[in-house]
């Protein structure tokens, strides 16, 4: 895996038009090594694969913080993309964000599927 830098994040974005109208297909939960582990397989848009769809694995470790609240509608179907933002050594995952660019932490405490972390890490796989 990759790890998931503001850099990266940028770049991933990019590729996977946000990752709007993808679907989570998996979200588990661990603790190895006494830290929290979030993983996340999403089914999104890809601009480089030739289906033009791939399968986007997030892994996020030292999670500190995960809301999910699922009423009254789901998380299932990124319908608004995700949102990504570093602020000093914590990223900050939403996968239902309110706003748009530019992204803060105050937009981060109305999501409902937020998750923040030490670190995270991502790999792309074909679907082919």
């Amino acid at each position: 895996m990759q790890r998931l830098t503001p850099e990266t994040a940028s770049a991933l974005l990019e590729r996977h038009w946000r990752c709007y109208d993808g679907l989570i297909q998996r979200a588990e939960l661990t603790y190895p090594d006494s830290l929290l582990q979030l993983m996340l397989v999403l089914e999104v848009q890809d601009r480089e694969a030739a289906s033009g769809w791939c399968s986007l694995a997030l892994k996020l470790e030292g999670v500190s913080l995960l809301r999910v609240q699922e009423e009254p509608g789901t998380n299932v179907v990124l319908s608004h993309g995700i949102a990504l933002l570093f602020s000093g050594p914590l990223v900050y995952l939403d996968l239902s964000p309110v706003a748009e660019a530019p992204y803060t932490l105050a937009d981060f405490a109305q999501s409902s599927f937020a998750v923040q972390a030490q670190t995270a890490w991502f790999e792309v796989q074909s679907l082919e």
